[in-house]
């Protein structure tokens, strides 16, 4: 053999630890010949999933749980070593209950009850272990505790240290290390996994001739192929490459675009319920990360909802008293918070005598939508992820994509591209009611007396996400409102407002649906718009900077999630919450990939 391909199968987050792979990989290279070294995720079978069945690859690193359930791998598997940081040490490394420094708490048993910070549903150390180590004290970590999700074991620690979201925390022993600000009460070891080696073969790995299609055209290979640059498409990249996988990115505009631009960049996560909330709270986290790693523009601004009938005031006041003073997001401020109309005042630059009153949703976010995914991308190009604009998709298959610059093999095949889901899969778009919504949107400059300090939202948007929507009071404020503004009714409106990092405003929106939607926009719903926002803040008619038509998947859920052939998966959100639900919504998704043991949960299909 004149090579050694090294593979590292994630454990804790199934992610890889590069540190580790290079220099191993290089010293169980035969001396003067390279050594490749490739991560690949995966708690399914060790030698399908590492590439040593296939030959490409002779040694790999799974993790503990990969290890112990690799059962019917055809090559024979031999243990050859683990990774210690220290001599004669016993390999692996150890997970610790936290608290603060100052807390009275002294055992698992007393964790029931409280707000535990763990670092992802699919960390080993960080969520499957102490899941296990709750259950033994007799705690229900789904049940008896308030579980939050940090997405990394040094943020979770950082939570508890300062009395930040979380009351008590596991994390990994290396970082509880560097906090003085809490205490171990519990610990366990996890334990380190051999590293692997194929003892069935004395040739060097087969490496795979370069494979064209029938134009001749080179094939490449991926561990995952992502159809659409939208921002669900980029969370699915985004959390394939978190995991150590090769993804390509495959769209056939030339920069990210669509919905994902022509929005507010608003992350309208505390009116969502049900899956959509669920989604939510993976989202956050995953945003915040981005803003600190990837430089995306983001303020934790919450939202601010007016209220100007008392059948409005109902609506929030109903969802306050439902959601209660705890919040899934974090400790110390609830979801909703009602407002005086003085409060609504002091916060924003409103008409005399507008607001009745008002609510504070303090666990929302804003970005920039004409940076957010822009930055991602950029991100995820600057940690290997390959783009590939201009290349349109002409067939997916399993294990295949077939696009106009030639043909790409994958193990998994994302198709995330919104709307066109019926250009490559028409059945799916007319078994599930997937048509196109058409909105209207404009960038002014209002002349407001004060800055926005968060999304705006009104008694028009309780009608349009679903935790308030759902709610009794809303039916009776629906009934009102198009009963008294049929024309605003007949525009499917959402009156709402975000203020841009230049000061500009972005103004919407109206709805309309079809299979296609005209290009053509009737200037009847800017002139209500614009009306509008100068009834609202008391400006004269604001002006116009810039007008679009954005165009977004409309269906029956909340989201499509199906798998219609073998590793191949169709998702999108088909409500236009895809900035608020994308990035948790492809979460979801790739970690079913990433473990079996996680079930898919399906959308939008019969």
């Amino acid at each position: 053999m004149n090579s050694t391909r090294y593979r590292p199968a994630p454990g804790r987050n199934c992610a890889c630890d590069h540190r580790h792979a290079r220099p191993i990989a290089a010293a169980r290279s035969p001396a003067g010949y390279p050594a490749h070294h490739r991560c690949w995720r995966g708690l399914l079978n060790v030698a399908k999933r590492t590439g040593l069945d296939s030959g490409r690859f002779h040694v790999a690193i799974p993790s503990p749980f990969s290890r112990t359930s690799s059962r019917t791998a055809t090559t024979v598997l031999a243990p050859i070593s683990s990774i210690v940081t220290t001599k004669g040490e016993a390999p692996g490394h150890y997970f610790q209950a936290i608290v603060p420094a100052d807390s009275s708490i002294s055992s698992l048993e007393e964790f029931a009850g409280k707000t535990v910070c763990f670092v992802d549903p699919s960390s080993t150390s960080g969520y499957l272990f102490p899941s296990y180590n709750l259950l033994e004290a007799g705690v229900d970590p789904v049940s008896d505790v308030t579980p939050v999700f940090a997405g990394k074991h040094d943020v979770s620690v950082q939570k508890v240290g300062e009395g930040k979201e979380c009351e008590v925390d596991f994390a990994e022993d290396s970082e509880v290390a560097k906090s003085n600000k809490v205490k171990v009460v519990a610990e366990t070891m996890v334990p380190g996994a051999p590293d692997r080696a194929d003892d069935s073969r004395d040739g060097g790995p087969g490496r795979r001739a370069g494979s064209v299609d029938a134009a001749g055209v080179p094939m490449t290979r991926f561990d995952v192929v992502v159809v659409g640059s939208g921002i669900v498409g980029l969370g699915h990249a985004l959390a394939a490459v978190d995991r150590g996988l090769s993804v390509v990115v495959v769209d056939r505009a030339g920069a990210v675009g669509g919905a994902s631009v022509r929005n507010f960049g608003h992350l309208c996560f505390t009116p969502q319920s049900g899956l959509a909330r669920e989604f939510a709270l993976r989202s956050r986290p995953l945003w915040l990360r981005l803003a600190a790693d990837a430089g995306v523009w983001l303020r934790e601004s919450g939202t601010v909802v007016v209220a100007r009938a008392d059948d409005e005031l109902a609506v929030l006041s109903e969802l306050a008293a439902q959601r209660g003073t705890e919040s899934l997001f974090g400790s110390g401020q609830p979801d909703v918070v009602v407002l005086s109309a003085a409060e609504v005042n002091a916060r924003l630059p409103l008409a005399p005598d507008t607001a009745r009153g008002g609510a504070m949703l303090a666990w929302d976010l804003q970005v920039n939508p004409r940076q957010a995914g822009a930055g991602l991308a950029a991100y995820l190009a600057s940690r290997g992820v390959e783009f590939r604009y201009r290349t349109a998709v002409t067939a997916v298959r399993p294990g295949r994509v077939t696009t106009t610059r030639g043909s790409i093999d994958a193990g998994t095949v994302i198709v995330a591209v919104n709307h066109d889901i019926d250009q490559l899969y028409p059945e799916v778009a007319e078994r599930d009611g997937i048509v196109r919504c058409g909105l209207d949107m404009l960038r002014v400059d209002a002349g407001l007396r004060a800055p926005l300090p968060a999304p705006v939202l009104t008694g028009w948007s309780l009608l349009r996400y679903g935790a308030f929507s759902g709610l009794p009071a809303a039916a009776v404020l629906g009934e009102r409102l198009r009963r008294e503004y049929p024309a605003l009714g007949e525009l499917d409106l959402n009156q709402m407002y975000t203020q841009l990092p230049d000061g500009s405003l972005i103004v919407g929106d109206t709805h309309y649906r079809g299979a296609s939607v005209s290009p053509f926009q009737n200037e009847h719903a800017f002139e209500q718009l614009l009306h509008l926002t100068g009834e609202l803040f008391g400006v004269t008619r604001p002006r116009v900077l810039e007008r679009w038509q954005g165009v977004y998947a409309s269906g029956r859920a909340d989201f499509l999630i199906d798998q219609p052939e073998p590793g191949v998966y169709l998702v999108a959100a088909t409500t236009g919450i895809g900035m608020t639900t994308g990035l948790g919504l492809a979460e979801h998704v790739i970690a079913t990939v990433c473990d079996s043991s996680i079930s898919l949960t399906l959308k939008g299909t019969p």
